[in-house]
């Protein structure tokens, strides 16, 4: 079974997961990844901060990067 990592990046501090997650194949890793991303959205609860960046991103078991879900603010002034 294939092996994928989530590493989540919020303004600039990024958090390595020690261990892979068991999933069938990247479908099943993407519907895991747009479902955290969905709960972590949610519960910003007002506190995600203007002009930050969070994201998500999919590894496989070498590390290599393979999809990201990103969240960018932006003032325009």
């Amino acid at each position: 079974m294939p092996r994928y990592y989530f590493v989540v990046t919020l303004n600039g501090e990024t958090t390595e997961p020690t261990e892979p997650v068991d999933l069938p194949n990247m479908d099943a890793a993407w519907e895991e990844a747009t479902t955290a991303a969905g709960e972590i959205i949610r519960d910003c609860d007002g506190q995600l901060s203007v002009d930050g960046k969070w994201q998500i991103e999919i590894q496989d078991e070498s590390r290599k990067p393979l999809r990201t879900i990103r969240l960018v603010t932006e003032t325009h002034e």
